[in-house]
C-alpha cells in the first residue's frame, strides 16, 4: 500500500508526485512541501504524473477479514477519510466492523 511521504499514513486516495517518486495524502500535507503555485505547475492541467487519484483497491467482506487474518495474511481497514490501517489483531477487525466496516486486501 501506499504511504503519505509526509506522514507515514497508509491512503488509498491522494496525491502522487511524478509518477510515484512522493505521495500525499492531503492538502495540508502536500502543501507543507509544494506550495498551492509549484503544484499547480507540476499537474500542468492534467498532463503530467503528478495527479489526485483513488486508487484501485480490492475490498472484502468483513467475514473474508477475518478468514484472512486467521490464515496470517493482511487485512487493511479503510477509514472515511481515504486513509486506511493494518489489521494487528482479531478485535481490530471487529471494532472497524461496526466503524466504518469497509475492508481490502493489498492490491
Amino acid at each position: 500500500m501506499r504511504q503519505c511521504t509526509k506522514c507515514n499514513q497508509n491512503i488509498v486516495q491522494g496525491y502522487c508526485i511524478e509518477g510515484g517518486l512522493a505521495y500525499y495524502c492531503s492538502d495540508n500535507c502536500l502543501h507543507q512541501h509544494y506550495s498551492k503555485a509549484e503544484w499547480n505547475d507540476m499537474y500542468n492541467n492534467g498532463k503530467s504524473d503528478s495527479y489526485w487519484t483513488e486508487w484501485e483497491i480490492n475490498k472484502i467482506t468483513y467475514e473474508e477479514a477475518k478468514e484472512r487474518f486467521i490464515n496470517d495474511q493482511d487485512v487493511y481497514l479503510l477509514f472515511n477519510d481515504g486513509t486506511e490501517g493494518v489489521a494487528e489483531h482479531m478485535d481490530d477487525i471487529i471494532c472497524h466492523e461496526g466503524i466504518c466496516g469497509e475492508f481490502c486486501m493489498e492490491c
